[in-house]
């Protein structure tokens, strides 16, 4: 199946987002190293990693709640009898 008619953007814009932001991020750090600053570009690396990991996990989290959520009140409509 297709995705729906909106979906398909936000998925155009996700790719092309991490086409510049990984160049980005890599150019900043390489400019850091050059600049004889190495134990701040591993900072900024490390620091990076880890908030992308933090992201990953807390959207994962909140993915499941809502999923969660969602499955439970229709659960609660057909205990009530409610068409879905």
């Amino acid at each position: 199946t297709r995705p729906p008619r909106l979906i398909r953007p936000l998925r155009g814009l996700g790719i092309l987002g991490g086409y510049t932001t990984s160049p980005t991020f890599a150019v900043d750090a390489d400019r850091l190293v050059m600049a004889h600053r190495p134990l701040l570009a591993l900072a900024y690396v490390a620091a990076t990693l880890a908030a992308c990991g933090a992201a990953v996990v807390g959207a994962t989290i909140a993915t499941q709640l809502i999923g969660l959520a969602v499955l439970d009140s229709g659960v609660r409509r057909r205990e009530m009898g409610s068409p879905q």
